[in-house]
């Protein structure tokens, strides 16, 4: 059996650098993005091999079902002449207004929010809720997977690092909105 993992393990490495130097050697965008879908599923493969399966779902998930296909659509439905326009378009965008109060009252209002969240993460107790209690007590499906155990993590140790991660990505979320809606005003 650890033969044939062996095996499994050098078709995936194999499959990961192939996919990575065609890559690098494409000068045609698209193929670049199958490419990195290989790569992607490859490292997946890796990751189920080494007993890592949140990650591997993940990596599927995340990787390959939101930020490639994103990718994906973005090379099939931009145009050069579109995307030169755009950095022109957001610089513009963002020069300072005249609304500049609604800037203060926005900080202001995202300060104290902030500051309630803060402040209610560090007041809890989550430690103490009954279903992560029992889920640490059923040690044998913890060490099965390694899914429950994380998420016991990321509620209990690391839930403020997990906040703040979830933030960050709804900033970024909003900025590449912001910026998607700068295109498509020159599209009109």
């Amino acid at each position: 059996m650890s033969d044939i993992l062996f095996f499994v393990s050098i078709a995936f490495i194999v499959m990961i650098v192939l996919a990575v130097c065609a890559m690098i050697f494409s000068k045609n965008l698209l193929y670049v993005a199958y490419f990195l879908l290989i790569a992607l599923f490859g490292l997946a493969g890796m990751y189920v091999l080494v007993g890592a399966d949140f990650l591997a779902i993940t990596q599927i998930v995340v990787y390959i079902g939101g930020v490639l296909i994103l990718i994906l659509f973005a090379i099939m439905f931009t145009h050069k002449t579109q995307a030169q326009g755009y950095f022109q378009k957001i610089n513009q965008n963002l020069q300072p207004s005249s609304k500049s109060h609604h800037n203060f009252w926005g900080g202001i209002f995202t300060g104290i929010l902030f500051l309630i969240f803060f402040y209610a993460i560090q007041q809890s107790s989550f430690s103490e809720v009954g279903w992560i209690q029992e889920a640490q007590h059923q040690k044998d499906i913890i060490a099965k997977s390694t899914v429950q155990d994380l998420g016991i993590h990321f509620m209990t140790n690391y839930l403020l690092p997990f906040e703040i991660i979830a933030i960050l990505l709804l900033v970024a979320l909003i900025g590449a909105t912001l910026i998607a809606g700068f295109g498509q005003e020159g599209s009109d």
